[in-house]
């Protein structure tokens, strides 16, 4: 009798830690869902710029997902 039962909970061992794992995971899962970032106006027509002068312009991101948007580098493109 003792050895079934030892078969059985060695058995049932390696399912409970697997329960465990899973239910851990779980809890530290990220939200669902996707950041969308969405810039209205995508070109800009600035002119005649003069060589050695600085040109300035603002772009409007709005996040139109249901999760935060992190913007982590922005260069020329």
């Amino acid at each position: 009798m003792k050895t079934r039962r030892g078969m059985i909970a060695a058995a049932l061992a390696p399912m409970f830690v697997a329960w465990l794992i899973g239910a851990a995971f779980a809890q530290s899962k990220q939200p669902e869902g996707k950041p969308r970032a969405v810039i209205n106006n995508m070109t800009i027509n600035a002119g005649n710029v003069i060589e050695g002068t600085t040109y300035q312009n603002t772009f409007k991101i709005k996040n139109a997902g249901n999760v935060d948007l992190q913007i982590f580098s922005v260069r020329p493109g």
